[in-house]
């Protein structure tokens, strides 16, 4: 190995120390959080809540993610064939991409996990760099556009029924300019984003310069393609129905736990639940060094669930156990998809249908 082959591993390594100490030290303070807000130990609650789970209705959460998973790929697989992508891999195989990359994006921080996608589809399938750029952030966009649908709808549900959401009205209410002005950007900023790179380009003539450049116009000239083809609409449609279907599955999973362990939780609406899970996502996409998302989701979702009056020391304990669950089924469904992957990277895409 050379020297800096070996200063870098030691840097992983150590970023890889660093990520499970503040998973663990976050965890550690939510045991003791609940040892001493519990009668009883952590562990014990622990334990009882995974005996008391309905296992048949968690099972739910399989099919959940199956569906989500299948309904991303065929996204994804979209955006390359209006992209006139000439390499675009058959549906079974982006599948298998997304079987992983739902996997690694969890396993890091900050989303960083996502750039998974862009290797495997280009590495294994010979798929353009810029396709694949332009096929995840639009991707990434609709993902934000159809959070904050959601959002605006709960936050809505939450006035309607006067049960402390003017918050959460007024956050969902700067998430509708976000969109307003995301949309905006995507319908009107691209040309005038590419004039300037072509001007760029036609005024330096360096190398080093000119090739990120180059590398940029060839995702904005995907984006554009993609923009063109007339399939935006059907895009936030798949991605309502992604959203819909991994929301579902874990609010399925949140009754699978709750119902024989704490009556309590199972009161509050629906629509806190799943505003907590949403809070939780974010939390756990924060550039926090973390161990598999364990530690910043927990606390995300903990203080939505609190907010709402859940008791905290149970909130967090749920909150756990829900996420620890749903990793199990996320990694067990990676395994399968980095299997594949391996089997089939490399082979011929098939013809470019839809």
């Amino acid at each position: 190995m050379s020297y800096s082959g070996a200063i870098r591993s030691h840097l992983l390594g150590w970023r890889g120390l660093i990520s499970a100490g503040v998973s663990f030290a976050v965890l550690g303070a939510l045991w003791w959080m609940v040892s001493s807000g519990h009668e009883g130990s952590a562990d014990a609650l622990f334990i009882s809540t995974l005996q008391n789970t309905l296992w048949s209705l968690a099972s739910l959460y399989i099919v959940a993610q199956l569906v989500q998973s299948v309904l991303r790929a065929k996204r994804y697989r979209m955006m390359l064939l209006a992209d006139g992508e000439s390499q675009t891999p058959t549906l079974l195989h982006t599948l298998y991409v997304t079987f992983s990359r739902n996997m690694l994006v969890d396993m890091v921080p900050a989303r960083i996990g996502e750039l998974s996608y862009i290797l495997m589809m280009n590495r294994g399938h010979r798929v353009s760099v810029a396709a694949c750029v332009s096929s995840l952030v639009l991707s990434l966009f609709f993902d934000i556009v159809t959070i904050g649908i959601m959002l605006l709808v709960l936050g809505l549900i939450a006035i309607s029924t006067a049960q402390g959401g003017y918050s959460l009205a007024i956050i969902s209410l700067g998430l509708v300019l976000l969109i307003v002005v995301l949309f905006l950007m995507l319908l009107y900023g691209v040309d005038p984003i590419r004039r300037i790179i072509n001007k760029m380009l036609a005024r330096f003539n360096k190398a080093w310069f000119k090739r990120p450049l180059e590398f940029l116009l060839d995702v904005f000239n995907s984006v554009d393609r993609i923009g063109h083809r007339g399939i935006m609409l059907k895009t936030l449609f798949l991605s309502l129905l992604i959203r819909a279907a991994k929301y579902a599955g874990l609010y399925v999973l949140f009754l699978a736990v709750t119902t024989a362990n704490a009556s309590a939780a199972v009161e509050i609406p629906w629509w806190q639940v799943i505003a907590a899970f949403i809070a939780a996502e974010a939390a756990a996409s924060l550039p926090v060094p973390s161990l598999m998302s364990f530690g910043p989701y927990e606390g995300g979702g903990l203080l939505v669930l609190a907010a709402f009056g859940v008791d905290p020391v149970l909130a967090g304990m749920l909150m756990f156990v829900i996420h620890m669950l749903s990793q199990v089924v996320d990694y067990l469904l990676g395994a399968v998809g980095l299997v594949g992957f391996t089997l089939v990277a490399g082979q011929p895409s098939q013809a470019r249908s839809e």
